[in-house]
């Protein structure tokens, strides 16, 4: 337990923060899964559109860092356009 004002004060401000990262990190994990499961195309593309703002944003609120997001947007893309032309192949 804290003994100072300042470090109550910090321990409950690094709770809230807790919880927003978790959230943040979540909600991309879970967009990153719809996106790998959609099976239309069209889907797909709403989904990583959604899914690189939200990695963007969690980039500038430092909730996690720029090169992974990076990272997470390229390995993202990639899936989206192999699967695109896996899906382009059997149709012909």
């Amino acid at each position: 337990m804290p003994h100072h004002k300042s470090c109550a004060k910090r321990l409950k401000q690094d709770e809230k923060r807790q919880i927003r990262n978790h959230t943040a990190k979540s909600e991309l994990k879970t967009l990153a899964k719809k996106i790998r499961i959609s099976q239309s195309s069209d889907d797909k593309d709403v989904l990583i559109n959604e899914y690189f703002s939200r990695l963007d944003k969690a980039a500038k609120r430092n909730i996690i860092h720029k090169n992974t997001a990076s990272r997470k947007k390229s390995r993202m893309s990639q899936f989206v356009n192999r699967m695109k032309a896996e899906q382009a192949n059997a149709a012909s």
